[in-house]
């Protein structure tokens, strides 16, 4: 699966804090591999699911599923006697043997190692041939790309067009309800009658779980932000796009044009 999600609306925390300190609820034997572009960065996710973990609100509700092995309980690794463990790698890091169930690269290049050519394909070497191939079982593997988008030829851009076959949720900063495209498999499942419209440029599919609940699906009208909470000032909203000038299209909107 793929996220594809604008800047500062908790992408890192949803996808590299929350949902393996959710998963250990489920099944603590789940072994996860993260990697990003910044050693800083990656460490820094691992502490604060670490220190989720720990909190009174966490160990109340499931402490007694699971407890950190005292000698595996470290900045960028941590494991628990389930099985499962928690390694936070980069690009230039560790180089790591362990298989993992779920393994996440978020914002594996850099805002500006996304206009160096070399830069993208080095990361599109490390996803492909290095990062992937760490998985615990072939048939069960989850692998997660979470990132912003920079460049038609960044790590999300070429999985799409080399159709790497990944399921891709795209939240644009404010809502393009003209991108919703629903494929004829989509159609025929929700009982839409086919027609021979073709998707649209920067298309957003649906994913398979938006198609099941409804509820999911990004329904904003055009121009709606997608978190009104944190962005309620007009003013606000002017000052972000005036910010990022050239990256608006690609890392707001997800649909990077060079």
């Amino acid at each position: 699966a793929c996220v594809s999600v604008p800047p500062r609306h908790g992408k890192s925390l949803e996808v590299n804090v929350f949902a393996p300190s959710w998963g250990w609820t489920r099944n603590a034997s789940l072994r996860y591999l993260f990697t990003s572009y910044s050693d800083k960065l990656a460490k820094r996710d691992s502490i604060h699911t670490r220190d989720l973990i720990n909190s009174p609100w966490y160990q109340d509700r499931w402490g007694h599923r699971f407890i950190f092995k005292e000698d595996q309980n470290r900045q960028d690794q941590f494991s628990n006697d389930r099985g499962g463990f928690r390694i936070a790698t980069t690009p230039g890091g560790m180089a790591t043997g362990e298989g993992a169930d779920i393994i996440v690269a978020d914002d594996i290049t850099s805002v500006e190692d996304s206009f160096s050519a070399a830069a993208l394909e080095r990361a599109w070497r490390y996803w492909t041939q290095t990062m992937t191939l760490r998985f615990q079982n072939p048939e069960t593997v989850r692998r997660i790309v979470s990132m912003q988008r920079t460049r038609k030829t960044d790590l999300l851009g070429r999985l799409i067009a080399e159709e790497f076959g990944y399921e891709i949720l795209t939240l644009p900063f404010e809502g393009e309800p003209h991108r919703i495209y629903f494929l004829p498999a989509q159609k025929s499942e929700l009982g839409l009658p086919p027609d021979d419209a073709k998707p649209p440029k920067h298309a957003i599919i649906p994913t398979s779980l938006q198609i099941k609940k409804p509820e999911l699906r990004d329904n904003r009208q055009a121009g709606e932000v997608l978190w009104p909470e944190r962005f309620p000032n007009p003013e606000t909203i002017k000052d972000l796009k005036k910010s990022v000038q050239a990256g608006q299209a690609g890392q707001l909107q997800q649909r990077p044009d060079d």
